[in-house]
């Protein structure tokens, strides 16, 4: 091929034909594409499904923790509260045998001598 051919403009016939070419794979990257952006969108969605099924999972599981949280807190705090009353009582009675104990042996040296 001489530089003469490889310069002359080329024919009509010949550029029609790689045009419809050109136009063919444009048709064919264009079909891919929309098919990929099919795929990404059911793809898209099925991620959201999945990120709102976890949310919603989660939040459940959360809640029933809080419950048990507030249930075995309740629990304990009625336990602390017995076991505070009946301490109270305990020491209320050690007071009074205390107080007993001592007027007893501050009065009867005082009734001993006033008796006497």
């Amino acid at each position: 091929m001489s530089f003469r051919t490889a310069c002359e403009p080329m024919t009509t016939d010949a550029l029609e034909v790689r045009m419809a070419r050109l136009e063919g794979a444009y048709e064919q990257i264009n079909e891919r594409l929309a098919g990929v952006e099919r795929g990404l969108a059911a793809l898209r969605s099925e991620v959201a499904a999945g990120i709102s099924g976890l949310r919603s999972e989660l939040e459940d599981e959360i809640a029933g923790l809080r419950s048990e949280l507030k249930t075995e807190m309740g629990e304990f705090r009625v336990t602390m509260i017995a076991g505070f009353e009946g301490a109270r009582r305990q020491m209320q009675t050690q007071f009074y045998w205390t107080l007993t104990f001592i007027f007893g042996a501050v009065l009867a040296p005082l009734l001993l001598q006033v008796l006497r």
